[in-house]
């Protein structure tokens, strides 16, 4: 495969990702529109208990995901502007979903689609889409309108690639609040908590957008790949801690109000209670003394108490206390209205019994009152001891969170700074190494004993040549400058024209081997000529080696006509070698006919001398006969063998499976009479069946043995001795110089080995 074809390939299957990443946005929405209008809990939020997606965030990730499908990677312009509208409409409803949430202003279109109750779960307006996510829809907006405003500029790859950062931290800082209850069910600021699949969904959506800035630009990794994704993975972390240390922030003084709201509806019940003891011992006064002071007193108390009445049920918001509030308020207004009743008895000159019992009814109001407030108060206070400890616990877990956090950003900075230290000394380093190896290529250019060309890979003009190929050719440099390759006589023959070119253009690469070259004084050179593309700084070029190969074109038609005399040398030899062997195969087959004859009449009359002398011999005399059939056998054996190795030079070898103890034995019979009389110790362990030729083997064993029974004719005792030497012994005796299949004195020890698969007999004396 080209490279060519690889990045194209390459280039398709990010198209493809970003289509499948758009395709999905689309999917998305339009499953959760569906699990609105029917209802389905599943297809609104992952699981139970978790944040629903809302519909409007559906409907904008619908035209999100149309957006990015209808501009990648070249539309018509009826696509462009379908893309460019659902983009604009989805940035128009994040925009104004974040100024509903700054300005308080609520028109209510958060609910045309599909209305949602109140006190949903992680949802402080109903009906709309969290801050973050308003926030992000508004970013694609923008990022995917830069996108088509600034195609193939710097600054858009600058400002969609950081708009898609951005987006993706806010989604995976979304993400990860499911992950810290700790810090409260609410998203920032206590509003609208963004959805899992809402977050997810941007994160993916995030990257199509810096894909889809790559794609169009071109993105480059100035620093490297690896040093950029980390510093860009470290400045996301540390966004990513800052914004859950505010919302650790906004939790700690939510907790802290919450207590002190507890600890202001205790102090309103003592202000209620307390106006209420007062109004009571104003209208008492006045029944006793009947001062009209009292009853500007008493009439001051009520409205206090009212007063503080309201305020209480305004610090109400949990439906239990409200209940208890509402009760205590009835009770209250009971016992005002039935003080002026008092008053009113009292002014008319009422007295007696009648009188007392209506100021014991106001003492049982009053008793009932306490008794509510004191439930009411008990109620509050352990409610204020439990908000009191939430708020302590996350006092401390924010103190510890934001230090944390602390410690981490200075570490995340420093990885970061010493990160971009290392990738700056190491580009320092590139720099240097790259300088040192262009200072020795270029020594290298001027000192190489070949020509070299360097071309444009596009015109085909010489760009660079070095002073060999100046010298070789006898011209000047300004020869080559500025030239076509095949605007040059030299290479007529090499790149005849254009269309030769562009075949190298293609394949990459071209040789030519003994070709010719004539210079500017019409010498005539042999040259080899080896063409290679290949890239310096981002660019194609082509380098020309021409080596001059006349000595060695000259020493090859030597070679040859040598080896044309040689061939004839060897003809001759042979022919004179068959000669040889077919007057060596006559002559043997003569001697092996001339000694059978004797040899036969030998054994025949031993044969019947035995026959005739059998039970007349004493026992040496048989001795003797047996040992003349024997050594009459042997050498019908041996004249089978002379016969058969006189065929070998033509012959191919036996191979068969031979037993190794079977014709040392043999051998070892024939050499009795040699070694009858003498002192010799054989050391002969179990030796190997060997894959061998049987006769060529024999022979090797009996001149062995024959040989060692020889020289160690002045020992007594003398000891020869049969083993094996398996692959790696061999091995290495051939790597100290050991001799192999011949046998050697040394230093008055006879030792030879041969050839075998399994093993290597040794024969050591």
């Amino acid at each position: 495969m080209s490279k060519n074809q690889h990045v194209s390939e390459s280039a398709e299957w990010r198209f493809n990702l970003v289509s499948a990443i758009a395709a999905l946005a689309i999917s998305v929405g339009g499953l959760v529109l569906v699990g609105w209008a029917l209802d389905i809990a599943a297809l609104k939020s992952i699981l139970p208990g978790w944040v629903s997606m809302k519909p409007n965030t559906a409907v904008a990730f619908v035209l999100i995901g149309i957006a990015i499908l209808s501009s990648f990677p070249r539309p018509t312009v009826l696509l462009s502007r379908v893309a460019r509208l659902c983009g604009w409409l989805a940035g128009v409803i994040g925009l104004l979903t974040l100024v509903e949430y700054i300005s308080g202003w609520n028109p209510g279109f958060d609910q045309w689609l599909f209305p949602e109750l109140a006190a949903t779960v992680g949802t402080s307006n109903p009906g709309r889409m969290a801050p973050d996510t308003a926030l992000c829809f508004a970013l694609l907006a923008v990022g995917l309108e830069t996108v088509r405003a600034l195609r193939r500029r710097s600054l858009m790859l600058i400002g969609t690639v950081i708009l898609g950062g951005l987006v993706i931290t806010i989604a995976v800082a979304a993400i990860s609040t499911y992950f810290t209850p700790a810090l409260g069910v609410f998203g920032w600021c206590g509003l609208t908590n963004m959805a899992a699949p809402t977050a997810a969904g941007f994160v993916v959506l995030g990257l199509a957008l810096v894909e889809l800035a790559r794609q169009t630009s071109g993105l480059k990794w100035t620093l490297g790949r690896g040093t950029t994704v980390s510093f860009a993975g470290a400045l996301m972390l540390v966004v990513l801690l800052g914004l859950h240390s505010s919302r650790s922030a906004y939790w700690q003084a939510e907790t802290a109000n919450s207590a002190r709201s507890a600890e202001q509806v205790l102090a309103s019940l003592s202000d209620v209670l307390g106006e209420a003891a007062k109004a009571q011992a104003h209208t008492r006064g006045y029944v006793i003394a009947g001062d009209e002071r009292y009853l500007q007193a008493e009439q001051e108390a009520s409205v206090q108490c009212h007063a503080s009445m309201a305020k209480l049920r305004a610090l109400t918001v949990d439906p239990g206390q409200q209940a208890r509030v509402v009760r205590l308020e009835t009770q209250i207004n009971e016992l005002l209205t039935w003080y002026p009743q008092v008053i009113d008895v009292r002014r008319s000159g009422g007295a007696g019994i009648g009188q007392r019992d209506m100021i014991n009814h106001g003492e049982d109001l009053m008793d009932s009152v306490r008794v509510s407030i004191a439930k009411i108060e008990t109620i509050e206070n352990q409610l204020l001891q439990e908000r009191s400890r939430k708020a302590q616990s996350v006092a401390r877990f924010t103190q510890g969170f934001i230090t944390s956090v602390t410690f981490v950003r200075v570490f995340v900075f420093l990885l970061t700074t010493l990160g971009l230290n290392q990738s700056e000394v190491e580009r320092k380093q590139a720099q240097e190494t790259l300088r040192a190896s262009e200072v020795r290529y270029r020594r290298l250019f001027e000192a190489a004993r070949d020509g070299v060309l360097i071309l444009d890979v596009e015109t085909g003009m010489v760009v660079d040549v070095n002073p060999f190929l100046i010298e070789l050719l006898g011209v000047t440099r300004e020869v080559f400058l500025g030239k076509k390759v095949w605007e040059l006589g030299f290479f007529k023959d090499l790149i005849a024209n254009e269309a030769n070119f562009a075949e190298l253009k293609q394949k990459g690469f071209a040789r030519y081997e003994d070709m010719a070259m004539e210079g500017h004084d019409g010498k005539r050179h042999e040259v080899e000529f080896i063409s290679n593309v290949y890239l310096v700084n981002h660019q194609k070029v082509i380098q020309c080696n021409i080596r001059d190969i006349s000595e060695r074109v000259i020493a090859a038609m030597k070679i040859r006509e040598l080896n044309e005399e040689l061939e004839q040398r060897v003809a001759e030899r042979t022919a004179q070698l068959d000669a040889a062997n077919r007057e060596l195969e006559a002559f043997s087959y003569s001697v092996s006919h001339d000694l059978r004859a004797p040899l036969r009449h030998v054994q025949g009359y031993v044969d019947m001398l035995g026959r005739e002398a059998e039970g007349r011999l004493s026992e040496q005399g048989r001795h003797y006969m047996k040992t003349i059939a024997d050594a009459s056998r042997e050498m019908g054996v041996l004249i089978d063998d002379l016969l058969s190795f006189s065929r070998m030079g033509r012959a191919d070898m036996i191979e068969t499976r031979v037993n190794l103890d079977t014709l040392v034995q043999d051998a070892l019979r024939v050499l009795e009479p040699a070694t009858r009389g003498r002192n010799i110790v054989w050391k002969i362990p179990p030796l190997p069946v060997v894959q061998a030729d049987p006769a060529m083997l024999r022979l090797v064993l009996d001149n062995l043995l024959g040989n060692a029974v020889k020289f160690t004719r002045p020992r007594d005792p003398a000891v020869i001795e049969i083993g094996m030497m398996n692959e790696a012994c061999r091995m290495q005796n051939e790597a100290h110089g050991e001799p192999k299949a011949e046998c050697s004195m040394m230093n008055g020890v006879l030792s030879a080995t041969v050839h075998a698969p399994e093993c290597w007999p040794l024969i050591d004396c």
